[in-house]
């Protein structure tokens, strides 16, 4: 939205962003400061809606982005990095870089560099000579490495020429430098129709972090152990691989995970809402869809672990399935229907400071019935504050679901948002806890540099 109109010093009057704000380049950092602090993929899918987006129908439903500073954007989280990050981002990710640049430069500039255009080639990158052979990468051009060392670049093309003509010996050979990609490897033997041993993949193929993580089970289903330290992951992934055990009763290291759960949990966000009690609607509707199962539910177990004071917890609705850890050992799934007045009554006679409920806000037993209690209680005279974490956007609605008129929910599609989240929704009610949660954090920074 911000870079498909005008910047205030162009047009005030149609401009977003104020003068004051555009001062010392304050847009483009700050969309850079974010890019960063994403994964690369992630990242690199933001930058893809610039590109504009169609329906299943045709209909467009991202508007096509396209001027100096998309460009200056594309290009500088592309190509303004060190070599060997470069290089890895061109392997890993080729065809989305491809049309990044396809976007930001035009069909006639990228041809103009392919035919090796000084001229337009310095208009676009000046003298960073070592993105020369990126694009020829990219493009699918002879590789040259005009004197820089490209290493992964050259071992793609000896792979992807053995590929191509059948040559399991070199392939195997490139293979066991282990320095592609294990999809990008995997995507030669698939597309090629290679008799090479899904192992020797596995084996050979560099896998992120996150990746080892997903593809534990199937590594072990072909004889090979991946090395993992749950304790490099978030809740939110920890949670995952606990529920995709728990389901496929693959109980190998959920010991681990468990134990990795607790140390995370012990990260707490510096708000601290006094002693609060957490409804979390685990029904059927928390499930979530099929792109992204049981994402909800996943980001309200996430967020309850890094609450302060949670003196309980009242689930709503779900079932129980078995663990086989000990004989009592259980895990709640997303089940059943949402009765979410009869937890509040609960919740509010334990009398805590504040209720936290996460929820979609779909209310599928006695629809209103929470609003009715909640006033009813709060014309009792008592006194407790009511948050909303809503981890489902609705579009109907066009946002989230609310429960009660007066409780706007607060969006939460990542646990790890929380803390920010609230600072922002407290500005506008309690001013006092933000003040301390800034001082907190202020002082947290300050002690980290001097220890470090």
């Amino acid at each position: 939205m911000l870079l498909s109109n005008p910047l205030a010093e162009d047009d005030q009057a149609k401009a977003l962003v104020p003068r004051e704000l555009l001062l010392d380049d304050f847009e483009v950092k700050t969309i850079m400061f974010n890019l960063s602090k994403e994964s690369t993929t992630r990242s690199l899918k933001n930058l893809l809606m610039l590109i504009g987006a169609k329906d299943q129908k045709g209909k467009p439903y991202l508007r096509r982005v396209n001027n100096a500073r998309t460009r200056r954007i594309i290009l500088n989280y592309l190509f303004d990095r060190s070599q060997r990050s470069l290089e890895d981002l061109a392997v890993k990710y080729k065809s989305k870089m491809r049309k990044l640049v396809q976007h930001a430069l035009g069909k006639q500039n990228v041809h103009n560099l392919l035919s090796d255009n000084a001229k337009t080639f310095r208009r676009f990158f000046g003298g960073n000579e070592k993105v020369y052979p990126v694009l020829l990468h990219l493009f699918n051009r002879p590789y040259a490495d005009r004197g820089y060392s490209y290493p992964k670049i050259e071992t793609y093309y000896e792979m992807r020429h053995a590929a191509q003509n059948k040559d399991l010996e070199r392939f195997s050979k490139a293979l066991s430098k282990k320095l592609l990609p294990y999809e990008v490897v995997l995507g030669f033997r698939n597309t090629y129709r290679l008799n090479i041993p899904l192992k020797s993949l596995l084996e050979k193929g560099v896998m992120s972090t996150k990746q080892k993580l997903q593809m534990e089970s199937a590594a072990r289903a072909e004889g090979v152990e991946l090395e993992l330290d749950y304790q490099k992951y978030d809740l939110y992934e920890l949670w995952k691989v606990f529920y995709f055990k728990v389901l496929n009763r693959d109980y190998e290291n959920i010991q681990l995970v468990l134990d990795a759960l607790r140390l995370k949990s012990q990260e707490k966000i510096e708000f601290d809402f006094g002693e609060t009690v957490v409804i979390f609607d685990c029904s059927e509707s928390m499930k979530g869809s099929e792109k992204r199962p049981l994402h909800p539910f996943l980001t309200g177990l996430a967020a309850i672990s890094t609450l302060k004071n949670v003196a309980h917890v009242e689930y709503v609705g779900g079932k129980h399935i078995k663990v086989e850890l000990g004989s009592e050992d259980k895990a709640i799934f997303p089940s059943g229907s949402t009765n979410l007045w009869r937890a509040l009554v609960r919740a509010i006679l334990r009398n805590p400071e504040t209720i936290i409920v996460i929820s979609d806000g779909y209310e599928n037993v006695v629809k209103g019935l929470f609003e009715e209690v909640y006033n009813h209680f709060r014309s009792l005279g008592f006194n407790f504050k009511l948050l909303h974490l809503n981890p489902v956007f609705a579009a109907e609605v066009g946002g989230a679901r609310k429960l009660t008129e007066d409780v706007k929910p607060m969006i939460l599609t990542d646990y790890k948002f929380l803390e920010t989240n609230c600072m922002f929704k407290m500005l506008q009610s309690d001013r006092d806890q933000v003040e301390k949660f800034l001082v907190s954090k202020y002082q947290n920074l300050i002690t980290q540099k001097v220890e470090g």
